[in-house]
């Protein structure tokens, strides 16, 4: 299980720090040197997010935007009967363009731990699981307001649980105000 664990965890980790390259590039404009150009219009780049998500986790999110193709994010709540931590890291697809308003659809992988505290006479009725899965997440920024809504969904593996192996998923919505 510890094996598992740090082998996710690093998976997060390098995966972040690949895709997090290019952001900026250097390039030669006429005869003049640029020293450096950035692409991002998405105005919550380098910004922090913080809130709440309902459905399959729901509680507290927290979430990190250091450019505008790359999201770190993390969970702290229930999956009703487990305490969930979580955390995931998304890479954006595509900036879909909707009357002038950004959406962007991201991708990419999460890795949820599930402590069970639900008892049944007395009795744990789960397991301790993890849940490795892809995730797509399609969200908003407003323009004129620190406000972010989020909708994703997840599916993969969860380990533990009920059974050894099996099917593990999420589906969630949520609102952050963006600092």
């Amino acid at each position: 299980m510890k094996k598992v664990l740090l082998i996710c965890f690093t998976l997060l980790l390098s995966s972040g720090m690949v895709f997090a390259e290019g952001v900026e590039i250097n390039k030669l404009s006429g005869s003049k040197r640029v020293e450096s150009q950035s692409f991002s219009g998405d105005p919550a780049v380098g910004t922090w997010k913080l809130g709440l998500v309902g459905g399959y986790p729901s509680g507290a999110t927290l979430g990190f935007r250091p450019s505008d193709k790359l999201e770190f994010n993390a969970v702290v709540g229930t999956s009703y009967l487990d305490f969930t931590i979580g955390a995931n890291v998304l890479f954006t697809l595509v900036d879909i363009d909707i009357s002038g308003h950004i959406f962007p659809l991201s991708v990419g992988p999460a890795v949820y731990i599930n402590i069970p505290f639900s008892t049944y006479y007395g009795l744990l009725t789960r397991t301790f699981s993890i849940d490795i899965m892809g995730e797509i997440r399609w969200e908003y920024t407003f323009k004129k307001a620190p406000i972010n809504l989020f909708a994703e969904v997840g599916l993969g593996v969860k380990i533990g649980g009920y059974t050894p192996v099996g099917l593990g998923w999420n589906s969630a919505g949520g609102i952050r105000y963006v600092f």
